[in-house]
């Protein structure tokens, strides 16, 4: 099972924000994503691309950027889920969270989602989520083995180091 940490961001600034002290911290982009309404889209380059559509259970549009943006469109491709909660749970993520993150985003809230193994890192994420004002932080667990079925591979932290001018900086 990996490890997800999450949180609503109030404004879109908070979800920006989120990332770029996450990546300051040495948390590799690669082990983020960023669910938010159409309108709250975040402005952070490498966000604005590589992003994918997901219904919520209402219909409404919401979308998703980073590495469950794969996994989902994968079960929702493969037509094991109608909804982006359904699709949450087919991923191993339990009702509850799915059913928070759905409603943060029918409230108009993008929400910041990291994993992590380590659990020094993994209270790295939480304090960077925590400094930007990022709400009701929580941690959920997702089958990633059923990820692996559908193809993917969550890379180690050690490969998302940042590069420094003396070389690896060390985690």
């Amino acid at each position: 099972m990996l490890p997800l940490i999450y949180g609503s961001a109030i404004t879109r600034l908070h979800a920006e924000l989120a990332l770029v002290r996450l990546g300051q911290a040495g948390i590799g982009l690669a082990h983020v994503s960023v669910f938010y309404p159409q309108h709250s889209r975040p402005r952070h380059a490498l966000w604005t691309k590589d992003c994918a559509e997901f219904p919520l259970s209402t219909g409404e549009p919401v979308l998703v950027s980073g590495f469950l943006r794969s996994w989902l469109k994968d079960t929702v491709d493969a037509a094991e889920s109608n909804s982006l909660a359904e699709g949450l749970r087919n991923l191993g993520l339990l009702h509850g969270p799915s059913q928070y993150i759905e409603g943060c985003l029918r409230e108009g809230r993008a929400v910041v989602a990291a994993a992590e193994w380590d659990e020094f890192r993994a209270s790295v994420v939480v304090e960077c989520l925590r400094g930007v004002g990022t709400e009701n932080i929580r941690q959920a667990m997702i089958d990633d083995r059923r990820a692996a079925i559908l193809g993917f591979r969550f890379q180690s932290a050690e490969a998302e180091l940042p590069m420094s001018p003396l070389g690896r900086v060390p985690a």
